[in-house]
């Protein structure tokens, strides 16, 4: 064996060691996890684009459902303030104002049955049936059905025309005196010590008062005047309309309108 060959000589040009066999074992080869990865990432992105788009649309909706409102509201309040107008000027004490879409009773024969019943039983009242009707929008057969299908949008749209309610005649909360008054009432007049002894509370004592009450007796006014107090009630509803058609034979239509009730009360001031 020649002494000069030896054993060969270190170099930086050398591989690099092959993995080791326990970390062979902790990370399994897996020659789809890559690819599996891609199309989930498609699928992720795929349905964030798609949820944008539905909440886009949702918005669009919503703003297209404000804007009809917005439109129908101003046909019903017209016509309610032309009703209000009038109904001051006839002297009565009742009446009901219904609002339907001209689209949903097209019918100029129909007549509420509501009124018809009043006007069979005797009852005099202002009763008025106005069909409402867009003029600067589309008049084909579905754009002004609006609320007559729709219950939903007819109770929207009387919530909206539904008149605040009068705090003056709403009940007070009760007065600080009286609650407490109340809450020592429902305290037990004794109680337990410390060693389980039963012991009294004292009973506050009543003192005379140090100047006499004086009995005030209500004086009735010689000028009392009487005071119209109007409530108005606007709310949806399925109203039933009468019709007779070209045979003579009576029909029924329904659909959902707003209904606008009004009752004037005399009472004293």
């Amino acid at each position: 064996m020649d002494s000069k060959q030896g054993f060969p000589s270190p170099s930086n040009d050398e591989e690099p060691a092959p993995p080791s066999y326990n970390d062979s074992l902790s990370t399994p080869y897996n020659p789809t996890s890559t690819t599996s990865q891609y199309y989930s990432q498609q699928i992720q992105s795929q349905l964030h684009t798609l949820t944008t788009q539905i909440s886009s649309l949702k918005t669009q909706q919503s703003l297209l459902a404000h804007a009809q409102d917005e439109k129908i509201l101003s046909l019903l309040t017209t016509q309610i303030q032309l009703y209000l107008s009038t109904f001051a000027k006839t002297g009565l004490r009742k009446g009901t104002l219904i609002l339907v879409p001209a689209k949903g009773l097209e019918e100029q024969n129909a007549v509420p049955a509501d009124f018809e019943d009043k006007k069979r039983e005797g009852v005099v009242e202002y009763d008025q049936f106005v069909r409402i009707r867009d003029k600067e929008g589309s008049h084909d057969g579905e754009g002004e059905l609006w609320f007559w299908n729709d219950e939903d949008m007819a109770r929207r749209l009387a919530g909206y025309l539904k008149p605040a309610p009068d705090l003056k005649n709403a009940p007070l909360p009760p007065r600080k005196n009286e609650a407490q008054a109340a809450a020592a009432a429902a305290e037990p007049s004794s109680s337990r010590g410390f060693w389980g002894r039963k012991r009294s509370v004292a009973k506050p004592v009543e003192r005379p008062p140090l100047v006499e009450d004086r009995k005030i007796e209500p004086v009735e006014m010689p000028n009392e005047v009487e005071q119209d107090k109007i409530s108005m009630n606007v709310k949806a509803d399925e109203v039933v309309f009468r019709l007779e058609n070209d045979f003579g034979v009576f029909e029924t239509r329904r659909g959902f309108g707003i209904v606008l009730e009004l009752h004037v009360k005399q009472q004293k001031r």
